[in-house]
């Protein structure tokens, strides 16, 4: 009986299992559609920050220095800020800070000043929870430049008028927002004299 047994232990244990041929099909199948989607996903981060159109208001080479570091305390944001330009349609992104939008102006010289950055915790993925009367300093090394949140706007990005209907010396903060990054988070901020 014992025999039985083991031989019975035995049979189950050398079970040979069947490799099916459709594995390595599907293995391939499930590596290219990751492969397309991180190429998808990159493509989408170049561009998701972008509006889609140039924004060009500067038409000079200006005196004044360009920000170098905006602070947020109400959401303990402290960044430091790149210069970035508009190449073929697509917004430069600074992607360890915030990006000040070169055609746009620096502080002091009276016109609308725009920075963004990503929507992640580290970068501007709070600027919604912003509150009218919230301070915001930009600094450019030499000087501090205190701003007061006025409103917030969400917008497509084919909302160009968001950003080119404001009047004097205003700071806009912008991210991204919506499903698949599909909208614009825009804070408007007025100088602080």
């Amino acid at each position: 009986m014992a025999k039985k047994i083991n031989k019975a232990l035995l049979k189950r244990k050398t079970k040979k299992v069947k490799v099916s041929k459709r594995n390595p099909i599907l293995l391939s199948t499930i590596g290219a559609i990751l492969i397309l989607i991180g190429g998808l996903y990159h493509v989408h981060q170049l561009q998701s920050l972008s509006f889609d159109r140039s924004y060009n208001v500067k038409q000079f080479s200006s005196p004044k220095p360009a920000p170098k570091q905006i602070i947020i305390r109400s959401i303990q944001v402290s960044l430091p800020i790149a210069q970035t330009t508009i190449k073929n349609g697509t917004w430069e992104i600074f992607n360890d800070g915030a990006s000040h939008l070169a055609s746009s102006a620096n502080p002091d010289e009276h016109q609308p000043i725009i920075v963004y950055a990503h929507n992640r915790t580290t970068q501007f993925g709070n600027i919604g929870m912003l509150k009218k009367g919230d301070s915001i300093v930009l600094s450019s090394g030499q000087s501090h430049f205190l701003y007061s949140v006025n409103r917030q706007l969400v917008v497509d990005p084919s909302n160009m008028s968001a950003l080119t209907k404001v009047k004097g010396e205003t700071l806009i903060l912008y991210t991204c927002t919506g499903w698949a990054d599909s909208k614009r988070l825009l804070v408007y901020a007025d100088r602080v004299e």
